[in-house]
C-alpha cells in the first residue's frame, strides 16, 4: 500500500515540476506537493518514522530509500535547471540538493514536534510558509 501511495503521488507531481521552466517556481511546487503528501498520509509516515531504520520491516526499506532518492533526484533536476539557466552558481549540485533536503526534514520535525497527536492543516501551512522563505533565501543566496 505504501509503495502504491508513493508511486501515485510521484507520477503526477514530477511532470508538473519537470515542465516548470522557472527553478524558483519549481522549488515552490516541489514544496507544495511534498506538504500535500505529508498532510494526506501524515499518520502513516509518522508511524513508520518512529521505527529505528534497522527495525523497519525489510519490505519497506527499499520503498523509503526509493522515495528519498526520488525527492533528491527531483531537487537535483531543479537545481541543475537553475545552473543551466545561469541563475545558480553551484559546483556540487548533488551536495546542495542533499543539504536542502535535510533542512526541509529538520523544519518539519522541529515545527511539528510540539504537536500532541495530529497537526492541524494550518500548522502544515505554517511549515510550508517557512520552507518557502528558507528556499528563497537559500537559492537567492546562490544566484549570480
Amino acid at each position: 500500500v505504501f509503495k502504491r501511495i508513493t508511486d501515485m503521488n510521484q507520477s503526477g507531481n514530477h511532470e508538473a515540476i519537470r515542465n516548470e521552466k522557472d527553478p524558483f517556481r519549481a522549488i515552490s511546487l516541489f514544496l507544495e506537493f511534498r506538504t500535500q503528501f505529508i498532510i494526506k498520509y501524515y499518520n502513516i509516515l509518522e508511524f513508520l518514522k518512529n521505527f529505528n531504520p534497522r527495525q523497519i520491516p525489510v519490505e519497506l526499506q527499499p520503498i523509503f530509500s526509493n522515495l528519498q532518492k526520488r525527492e533528491l533526484k527531483t531537487l537535483t533536476t531543479i537545481i541543475e535547471k537553475g545552473v543551466e539557466a545561469g541563475l545558480f552558481k553551484i559546483d556540487d549540485v548533488k551536495a546542495v540538493a542533499e543539504l536542502f533536503f535535510d533542512m526541509l526534514d529538520g523544519f518539519r520535525q522541529k515545527s511539528l514536534s510540539k504537536v500532541n497527536f495530529f497537526p492541524e492543516k494550518k500548522q502544515f501551512q505554517s511549515v510550508l510558509k517557512r520552507e518557502k522563505e528558507f528556499a528563497a533565501i537559500f537559492f537567492k543566496g546562490l544566484t549570480k
